[in-house]
Formats: structure tokens, C-alpha cells, sequence
């Protein structure tokens, strides 16, 4: 089991006490048998490829953890498809309704159940047609990440999942500068319920990029 504590520094004894005392978090990669934990103020020197091999990646964080700037930067030209659930919205929303603008605050989880249906379907069509894939959505619980498990368990593909683990005062800023800000009280209900994946929930590979 991973002791979670692992994410945000390193343990040292303290010979002074008897105790042991928690390092400050280091801009290390950490390659150990459950996950890739990577702490950092800089992606520059990131490597990705161990997820390359995977037929299907989910790219999750918090609305303002930079999913898509990372998704451009690390997947770009390397032969992989690009599922959103958010560009899937905005185009369902504006399509049934004469070219509308959508805005965050149209979100209905009605309508939602069918955004989800629509990218399962794409994600199926993909995987039928032996392309890989990229979906990029919050997916911050296990529940909410256990519909694309189970359908790459069934249709016998390979999974990773990468979790942009950015702290919460950053992702209010980014969120607060973009073009499609969703409200504050939607990321901290968010943040609140945030659990982080690992092996045991059916990924081959799981990556977490934790920021300083």
C-alpha cells in the first residue's frame, strides 16, 4: 500500500529526537511498483512515455489544473484521439440550440447523462477502430472513473489514468482567469471529494503530478 503522505515529501529520521520529521516536497519522479509520483514547479522535464503504450488514458483534475495546456504539451502529434466531455457540452449545447453560446452556469445534469452517453460512444467507436485514446474530464472519484474501466476491461484494452494534483488556491486563480470559468463553490465541492487513482481501481498505469 502507498502511504499517501508519500505525495507531499519525504520522511527522515530525526536522530535529535527519536521522531521523524517530514522533508519539504522535492522536484523528483518517484518510480515505485503502484504509482508514478511526480512532484514539481516545472513540467519541462516530465517524462510521459511509460503511458505512450496505453490504449486509453484519462487525464483528470480539478477545473484549473491545466489538463488541457498539459494534454497539447505531452500528446500533441503522437497519434492519439482527444475525447472533452467539456468541448462535447458546449457543442451539444449550441447545436440544439441555433448556435447559443454555452456558458458554465447551462449546466444541466439532465442534459449532462447524455453528454456522458455521447462520449462513451466515441470512446467505443475509437477503441472498435484500434486507435488510441485521450479523454480529458475532472474525474476526481473512483465512481466517476469506473464506467471507462469497465469498458476497457470488456473491450480488453490497456488503461492509465494521469491525475494533475494542483493545489486548490492555484486552480481558483487559473479557473478565475479563463474564458469558460466555472464557479468557485463547483471546485471546492470538487477538491472536497478528491480521491486520487491507483491500480486497484483496473488502470495498468497510473501517473500523479503533484504541483507546487
Amino acid at each position: 500500500m502507498i502511504n499517501r503522505s508519500m505525495l507531499f515529501g519525504i520522511i527522515f529520521p530525526d536522530r535529535r529526537k527519536g521522531t521523524t520529521v517530514k522533508a519539504l516536497p522535492l522536484p523528483i519522479f518517484i518510480d515505485i511498483s503502484n504509482l508514478f509520483l511526480y512532484t514539481t514547479d516545472k513540467e519541462n522535464a516530465m517524462d510521459t512515455s511509460k503511458m505512450d503504450h496505453l490504449d486509453i488514458i484519462l487525464l483528470c483534475g480539478l477545473y484549473g489544473s491545466g489538463k488541457t495546456e498539459f494534454a497539447m504539451k505531452y500528446f500533441l502529434g503522437k497519434d492519439r484521439n482527444r475525447i472533452s466531455r467539456s468541448d462535447i457540452r458546449k457543442s451539444m449545447y449550441e447545436m440544439t440550440n441555433f448556435g447559443e453560446k454555452w456558458t458554465p452556469d447551462r449546466f444541466s445534469e439532465d442534459t449532462d447523462a447524455l453528454v456522458k452517453h455521447i462520449e462513451r460512444k466515441i470512446v467505443e467507436h475509437f477503441s472498435h477502430q484500434k486507435k488510441k485514446i485521450l479523454i480529458i474530464n475532472t474525474y476526481i472519484t473512483k465512481k466517476s472513473r469506473q464506467a471507462i474501466v469497465d469498458l476497457a476491461r470488456q473491450t480488453k484494452k490497456s488503461i492509465g489514468a494521469i491525475f494533475l494534483n494542483r493545489p486548490l488556491e492555484q486552480c481558483l486563480e487559473r479557473n478565475a482567469k479563463s474564458a469558460m470559468a466555472v464557479p468557485q463553490e463547483i471546485i471546492y465541492k470538487l477538491h472536497s471529494r478528491i480521491e486520487l487513482p491507483d491500480k486497484n481501481e483496473g488502470f495498468n498505469e497510473v501517473m500523479i503530478v503533484t504541483y507546487k
